[in-house]
C-alpha cells in the first residue's frame, strides 16, 4: 500500500513521484496480467523495475510522458456473447496505479451509498445484503436494468468535464485525457477512439464510478432506492406505479449522460416474481445462489441450500419470515467472492509504555510526553495492536472505528483483551453458511484432515531445513514420523482420530525442537504454555500471539464467526476457527524464533523474571521491539502459494487460505487446499 502524497506536492506531482510509482509497480506486479502493444511482460519489467521507474518519473516529471497505444481483442464472456479488451502496457498501468492512489482518497468519499463496484472494502455480498434490507423495509417492486455497452459508449466530454470539477490540476486531467483517449490496436490495425474506457486499464473502473455517479445522485435525489454495481443497477420501489416512473426518470438520466439502456435487460419485476441480480437469486424473503454449479459440488449444494430452506421455514412458522416455493431450490450456485484482496500490509504497533495514540487531521500521532515518537498517515494503517499501559485517545479511536481500522489491545506481555472495531458490516449470510457447514461431520472431517496435513508438511520443512545444516539423527527421526503420521491421515475416521494423530505430532516435533537451536543461553525441554516455563516458550508464544490476531483480524473482514472452527473444540471465549487457521503458519514464527535465538538478535538478558505475574519469563520492552520487527519482516516474507500459482507475502497467503475457507463454505470451491511454506 502506497501513502499518499504530502501536502507540499501537487497531485500531478505525487502521481509522478517515485513513492507512488514504486508502489503502483507492486499493486500491479500483484494483479499479474498480459504484456501490452510493446510485449513487455511483468516479469520483464520486473528485471529491471528500478531503472524503468526512474525512467517514468523523469518523463512525468518533464511532461514528456506519453502512453502507447492499447492491445485490443474480443473476449467471450462467460455468460456468451463477447466484450472488447483494451490492455496498456506494463508502464502505462504503473502510471495509472500510482495515479490511483493519489485520486482515490479524493474521488471515492464522494461517491454515493449506492455505488458498491470497484470500491476498497465494498463486495457484491454488501449489494446484495443492501437489497434484502431495502425489501425488509417494504420495497417488494424493482427495477432491474442494464445499460447498453456502456464502458464503451462513455462520452470524453462529459468525463472530462465532471474530472475538471473535482481535480483541480490540469496535468492531472490532461493524463486521464490521453488515457481515455489512447489509439487501439486491433488485429494489427491502428484506430482512433472517439468514446468508451478501455476495459482492461487500471484507471477505468474509478472513472466509471465518475461517470456514472452523477447518475446516482439524480436518482436518489427524486428518493429512488438504488444499488448499482457498475453498469448493472436495481432500483427498488413499495409501489408499480412508482417503479414505472422510476424506469422513466432513469432513461431521461441516461440520455444525458448519452446512454441507454439494454432493452433485453431491462424490466420491472417483483420479490414475490423473483430475480438474479450479481449471482444471486432473490425471492420472496430468500436471497440464493443463482448459477448452477458444476457437478460434484452440486449435489453438495443442494443439500447445503435445502438446510438452509429448512431453518428459513422453521422460522416462517414463527412468523418471522415467508417460506419459499419448491422451485427456489433448483438452480443453486457459489454467490460471488468475498471482498476483493485487502491484506494487512501496514500494521502500527502501540508498545512503548507510556505513549499515546492520537489523531491530527488524516494523520495518527504516538506521543510519549511532549515528543512525537510517530507520525504516519492513516492511510497507510490497517490494523493497530496497543500493548499494555499505552493509551489510545478517544477522537482517534472514533477515526479508525469510522475508517474501519481493527484496534486490538493486549497488556505488555501479550495477554489478549479485547478489540474495538466498527460493527458496520452484516456478515449474516457468510456466517448462516458458516454455521450449517461446521454442523455438517464430514465438511468438518475432510477440512480439518486438510489443516492438520498443512500444519504436519510445515512442520517437516523446517525440520528439513535444519536438517540440511547439521544432519542430526534426532532431526531424521522426527522428519519420518511425521512423515509416518501423515500418511495415516486419510485413514481417521472421526474428529478425535485425527486429533489425536495431531498432537502425536506436535509431541513428536517438538521432541527435536532443542536440536535446532544453537545457542546454550537457551533451554528447550517440551512445548509448555498458559504460562509458558522458560524463555524459548515465552518467546513462542508471544510469537503466536501476533500471528493468532493477525489470522483473526482477516477471518472477520472476510465474514467469519472467528468461534466456529473444524479441528478445535469449541470452548467458551475462544476463538477456535482462528486456533484452526493458524496451525498452517505456525512454522514460519517458529523459523523466524529460532532464527533470533541462533544469531543471538534476542539473549537471556532480554527477559525479566516477575514471579508475580504467573509468568516466570517476560520480555522487556526493548526485546518485544525486536521480535515484532522480526515478526513483520517474517509476514513480508515471498513464496509460493500452490494453490494460486503465485508468489506473495505470508500474510498475502494467509489471506488467501482465508478466502478460499470462504468459497469452500459457500460451495464456490469443493475441498480446502491447506498452504504449504516455499511450495
Amino acid at each position: 500500500m502506497s501513502s499518499t502524497i504530502t501536502q507540499t506536492l501537487t497531485l500531478y506531482e505525487g502521481i509522478a513521484s517515485l513513492e507512488n510509482l514504486n508502489a503502483g509497480w507492486r499493486k500491479v506486479e500483484d494483479n499479474d496480467g498480459a504484456a501490452g502493444i510493446d510485449g513487455v511482460s511483468i516479469l520483464n519489467f520486473g528485471f529491471n523495475a528500478h531503472e524503468r521507474l526512474l525512467a517514468l518519473h523523469d518523463l512525468l516529471e518533464e511532461k514528456k510522458y506519453m502512453p502507447q497505444p492499447l492491445l485490443t481483442f474480443n473476449k467471450t464472456k462467460e455468460s456468451g456473447g463477447v466484450r472488447m479488451l483494451s490492455i496498456p502496457t506494463v508502464s502505462d498501468r504503473v502510471v495509472q496505479a500510482s495515479a490511483l492512489f493519489v485520486l482515490n482518497p479524493i474521488i471515492d468519499p464522494l461517491f454515493s451509498d449506492a455505488s458498491f463496484a470497484f470500491r476498497k472494502g465494498i463486495s457484491r455480498l454488501d449489494a446484495a445484503e443492501q437489497i434484502e434490507a431495502f425489501r425488509k423495509d417494504g420495497f417488494r417492486y424493482v427495477v432491474d436494468a442494464d445499460i447498453e455497452q456502456f464502458f464503451d459508449n462513455v462520452d470524453h466530454t462529459v468525463l472530462l468535464k465532471r474530472c475538471e470539477q473535482i481535480i483541480h490540476d490540469a496535468g492531472v486531467v490532461q493524463l486521464i485525457r490521453l488515457w481515455i483517449e489512447a489509439d487501439a490496436l486491433v488485429e494489427g490495425v491502428r484506430t482512433k477512439r472517439a468514446k468508451g474506457l478501455p476495459q482492461g486499464a487500471v484507471i477505468s473502473p474509478l472513472l466509471a464510478n465518475l461517470y456514472l455517479d452523477q447518475f446516482d445522485e439524480a436518482l436518489q435525489r427524486m428518493g429512488n432506492k438504488l444499488v448499482r454495481f457498475a453498469d448493472d443497477f436495481v432500483i427498488l420501489c413499495k409501489t408499480k406505479p412508482q417503479a414505472e416512473q422510476a424506469l422513466e426518470l432513469t432513461e431521461d438520466i441516461l440520455a444525458a449522460l448519452k446512454l441507454k439502456l439494454h432493452a433485453e435487460k431491462t424490466r420491472i419485476t417483483s420479490f414475490d416474481e423473483g430475480f438474479r441480480y450479481l449471482g444471486y437469486l432473490f425471492v420472496k424473503s430468500l436471497v440464493l445462489p443463482s448459477k448452477k454449479p458444476s457437478s460434484p459440488e452440486r449435489d453438495a449444494m443442494l443439500q447445503l441450500v435445502q438446510s438452509a430452506k429448512e431453518i428459513l421455514e422453521k422460522e416462517a412458522s414463527a412468523g418471522s419470515i415467508a417460506p419459499a416455493g419448491k422451485a427456489d431450490a433448483e438452480e443453486p450456485a457459489a454467490p460471488p467472492p468475498p471482498p476483493a484482496f485487502s491484506p494487512f500490509l501496514r500494521t502500527l504497533y502501540v508498545q512503548d509504555q507510556g505513549t499515546t495514540l492520537r489523531r491530527e487531521s488524516e494523520r495518527l500521532i504516538v506521543q510519549k510526553g511532549e515528543k512525537e515518537v510517530l507520525d504516519v498517515q492513516a492511510i497507510k494503517v490497517e490494523q493497530i495492536f496497543i500493548f499494555g499501559a499505552c493509551m489510545i485517545t478517544p477522537a482517534a479511536m472514533r477515526f479508525c472505528l469510522m475508517r474501519e481500522i481493527p484496534i486490538t489491545m493486549l497488556s505488555n506481555t501479550g495477554e489478549y483483551y479485547g478489540r474495538i472495531e466498527a460493527t458496520t458490516k452484516d456478515h449474516s449470510f457468510v456466517q448462516r453458511m458458516q454455521a450449517l457447514r461446521v454442523l455438517d461431520s464430514e465438511f468438518v472431517l475432510a477440512t480439518a484432515k486438510a489443516i492438520v496435513r498443512g500444519k504436519i508438511e510445515n512442520s517437516v520443512d523446517v525440520l528439513q531445513r535444519q536438517h540440511r545444516k547439521s544432519h542430526r539423527i534426532v532431526l531424521t527421526e522426527a522428519i519420518h514420523a511425521l512423515r509416518t503420521i501423515q500418511r495415516k491421515l486419510d485413514d481417521a475416521k472421526s474428529l478425535d482420530q485425527l486429533l489425536g494423530y495431531e498432537g502425536t505430532a506436535a509431541a513428536r516435533y517438538f521432541d527435536a525442537f532443542s536440536t535446532m537451536l544453537l545457542n546454550s543461553d537457551f533451554h528447550f525441554s517440551k512445548r509448555t504454555r498458559q504460562p509458558p516455563q522458560d524463555r524459548m516458550n515465552s518467546l513462542l508464544s508471544f510469537f503466536y500471539t501476533l500471528l493468532f490476531y493477525n489470522v483473526y483480524s482477516l477471518a472477520q473482514a472476510y465474514g467469519l464467526n472467528p468461534f466456529w472452527g473444524v479441528l478445535h473444540r469449541d470452548k467458551r471465549n475462544h476463538p477456535s476457527l482462528v486456533s484452526d487457521l493458524i496451525e498452517e503458519f505456525r512454522c514460519v514464527v517458529e523459523s523466524a524464533a529460532i532464527y533470533m535465538v541462533n544469531n543471538k538478535m534476542i539473549r537471556r538478558t532480554d527477559f525479566y523474571e516477575n514471579k508475580t505475574s504467573g509468568i516466570p519469563f517476560l520480555l522487556n520492552d526493548a526485546a518485544r521491539r525486536k521480535v515484532l520487527r522480526v515478526f513483520e519482516e517474517a509476514m513480508q516474507q515471498t513464496t509460493l502459494h500452490v494453490d494460486s500459482g503465485r508468489s506473495m507475502s505470508i500474510r498475502r497467503c494467509i489471506e488467501a487460505q482465508v478466502r478460499m475457507l470462504v468459497q469452500v463454505i459457500l460451495s464456490e470451491r469443493p475441498v480446502y487446499v491447506p498452504f504449504r511454506r516455499g511450495g
